[in-house]
């Protein structure tokens, strides 16, 4: 007898196949076949999502205040429903005016990835777990070719070519590391992960940047007080030039943060004491439905079976990969 195949499998089978062929492998044992994989074209044409550049790249949004921006503008004790706008897409207003011209953007290139979590107040460190992926030329290249011009590395393609840059291919370097992370009120100290250098390029590094806040909000059980803790992975490698840029790039960058003493759930508190009876009644029915971390340029996920046993065990482990 054959066995029906459910629909969420084929789901979770298509959403595997899109991972790898738009982001590329993660740390799993699915994955150890491209593990050290060997590319003919550079990794950023042939990876459309999930890498950093540096900080200091020109086409990185904000010159490399990414992560301290996000950081600024955390809403972690956000709890108010947005309210719709006075004329909807379908209003009369809305289709009675001519469309907007299309402007063209710049595009920018991310260069950190996020979590935000709850923790119990008291919580002064935490074990963040850095995985990624690094590129090397094949054949390897000396740093002088790689070094910008005195003008920034903004030179294209084209330009790279007619100065005589070989073609290479590019090899994968599988890379992991465990950093022990501080936690103080405000902005933390920045903690450089240790040899994240780009392996061709000598300077800078990943580093991680923290923003924590103790705050408390109102629940059934009378007032609940935690800890709001944001941790940014940030590309802080020194530049390469524009034809080789993805030696400093970060592939496939995630972050695994560990906590002893467990994650606070985050849960919807707009229909609590709400005088709308169906927003009470909605509050009652999803009391169970929370969310235990918030990615910022980044997916956020957790175990599920440990979730269904966070009222008795709280969670130890979420993690967070590049979109």
């Amino acid at each position: 007898m054959i066995e029906a195949v459910q629909p969420v499998d084929v789901r979770a089978s298509i959403v595997e196949k899109f991972r790898r062929d738009l982001i590329g492998p993660s740390p799993r044992p699915e994955d150890a076949d491209l593990a050290t994989e060997r590319l003919k074209e550079n990794p950023s044409r042939w990876y459309l999502a999930g890498f950093l550049a540096p900080a200091d790249d020109p086409l990185t949004q904000e010159g490399g205040n990414e992560g301290e921006a996000q950081a600024e503008m955390q809403d972690d004790a956000d709890t108010e429903v947005a309210e719709p706008a006075d004329d909807g897409a379908g209003g009369a207003a809305g289709d009675a005016d001519l469309p907007d011209a299309p402007v063209a953007k710049r595009r920018f290139l991310p260069s950190s990835i996020g979590l935000t979590v709850l923790l119990p107040p008291d919580v002064r460190e935490i074990e963040a777990r850095v995985t990624w992926g690094d590129y090397c030329t094949e054949p390897p290249l000396p740093e002088a070719i790689l070094l910008p011009d005195e003008s920034g590395a903004t030179d294209d393609d084209s330009k790279g070519k007619k100065k005589g840059r070989p073609p290479v291919d590019w090899v994968r370097i599988p890379k992991e590391q465990m950093v022990r992370l501080k936690i103080a009120d405000g902005r933390g100290p920045r903690v450089v992960v240790p040899e994240s250098a780009a392996p061709q390029r000598a300077g800078g590094g990943l580093a991680l940047e923290s923003h924590s806040r103790r705050f408390a909000f109102p629940t059934p059980n009378g007032q609940e007080e935690v800890r709001a803790l944001t941790v940014f992975l940030v590309n802080r490698r020194a530049l390469v030039h524009r034809f080789y840029a993805d030696v400093s790039f970060v592939f496939q960058a995630r972050i695994e943060l560990i906590c002893p003493d467990g994650f606070r759930p985050r849960v919807d508190l707009s229909g609590y004491r709400a005088e709308d009876f169906d927003l009470r009644v909605a509050d009652l029915h999803y009391r169970d439905v929370c969310e235990y971390a918030v990615g910022r340029n980044s997916a956020a996920a957790w175990d599920p079976v440990e979730e269904k046993a966070s009222f008795l065990m709280p969670l130890a482990r979420i993690a967070s990969s590049t979109l």
